[in-house]
């Protein structure tokens, strides 16, 4: 991985919607205007005098105007979606807005255009649309509380709980495209259903209709203009650092490796293609735009081959699961999964170095008979977690 990795910025796109207020300014607008209608007719009829004719009808219309103005330049309230490098944060401006760790993000796809606006209020209720506008919905898989386990005085993490949010989107806004983009970087595709096979937890793999992770666009080599041509190059590196952002999960987060080993399996297909591509992207990345229309455009191309190589690689090994393995070999997983979760669980500096460093040594058996490839940094980080644990229960003692 390159040193030079910069964090994504935070990209923000807001739906507008129009509120109960709104509403009723526009509909007295067309109450009173009817109303003025009427009045004129009615008024004539009778045979009232023109300047009072004239005062009652120009007062109703001044009012409908009035209130159709404040209806149509009232400030309107709108679904706000934001995403950063690990987070994404949605709600109503006007009422909440809540954040969750793209971590947890489980499944998006897109729904079809809302018939109706939500009340936007109330965090439970978990429905943002707006009439007209289609709807992502975003599933969550959060961790519930801590549940009492065996041994006594022990815990451990109760299965996570389903969260889902629909949420007023347009993909045709640029930004909210390039929201779209960085979920479905996040999330694969589709997942065959291999719950089954790979213990409790295996339907926390995320699944999903957002758009592929590839799109082509403009190339670099066609760019109208030499300040173009810099933008495409600078999409270039943010969509290279958000392959490198989601690789890196899998080489920092120890659940995730025991969880999905198959997508950091050296020895498998998709994984050595990946890494194929990633050294080419590396090779190519530069600095500073390199000038040459040439070069940065060979480089924009590697960044795409490396996008649909690692979308490959992350659906494979989600799909694949530990189900690959041999049975006893899963097994053993499946008890490393657990206590690693109770490590995290727990609050007992000793109970915590017990079980992380059981982690660490069925990891490392495994890894030393060729069963699985874990990255070093997850043995790395399972052993100084233990040290970590190791000098607390020192240091309280």
């Amino acid at each position: 991985m390159t040193s030079t990795r910069t964090q994504p910025i935070a990209v923000t796109t807001r739906t507008e919607y129009l509120d109960r207020v709104h509403r009723v300014l526009l509909l007295t607008q067309l109450i009173v205007t009817g109303v003025a209608v009427i009045a004129l007719v009615t008024l004539n009829a009778l045979d009232v005098a023109p300047i009072v004719v004239m005062v009652v009808v120009g007062a109703l219309i001044c009012a409908g105007l009035l209130a159709g103005a404040a209806g149509r330049y009232r400030h309107r309230h709108a679904v706000l979606v934001t995403v950063d490098s690990d987070t994404v944060y949605f709600g109503s401006e006007h009422h909440h807005l809540v954040s969750r760790p793209l971590s947890e993000l489980a499944a998006a796809d897109f729904r079809p255009s809302a018939t109706t606006t939500s009340t936007m209020s109330g965090d439970r209720a978990r429905d943002l649309t707006v009439a007209g506008h289609p709807v992502l919905r975003l599933t969550f898989l959060r961790e519930s509380d801590l549940v009492d386990g065996i041994p006594a005085g022990w815990t451990r993490r109760a299965e996570p709980e389903e969260e889902v949010w629909d949420i007023a989107l347009d993909p045709s806004d640029p930004v909210a495209a390039e929201i779209i983009s960085r979920i479905g970087a996040t999330v694969p595709r589709a997942q065959p259903d291999s719950a089954a096979r790979g213990g409790s937890r295996q339907h926390a793999a995320p699944s999903g209709n957002v758009p592929a992770p590839e799109a082509d666009g403009p190339r670099i080599g066609d760019a109208s203009s030499d300040a173009a041509a810099v933008r495409l190059w600078e999409d270039s590196l943010r969509r290279h650092d958000a392959v490198l952002t989601a690789y890196g999960r899998y080489e920092l987060d120890t659940e995730l490796v025991l969880r999905f080993p198959a997508v950091t399996d050296i020895t498998r297909d998709e994984v050595q293609a990946f890494h194929d591509t990633l050294d080419d992207a590396n090779a190519l990345r530069t600095e500073n735009y390199p000038g040459d229309r040439a070069r940065a455009e060979a480089y924009q191309l590697a960044v795409r081959r490396l996008r649909r190589a690692w979308a490959a690689c992350e659906t494979a090994g989600k799909a694949a699961g530990t189900g690959y393995l041999d049975e006893p070999t899963r097994k053993d997983l499946g008890t490393a999964l657990k206590l690693y979760r109770h490590a995290e669980a727990s609050t007992v500096a000793a109970e915590q170095a017990t079980y992380y460093g059981r982690v660490r040594d069925i990891v490392t058996t495994l890894s030393e008979q060729a069963y699985i490839h874990p990255p070093q940094t997850v043995i790395d980080e399972l052993n100084a977690a233990t040290r970590r644990a190791l000098e607390s229960g020192t240091s309280g003692a």
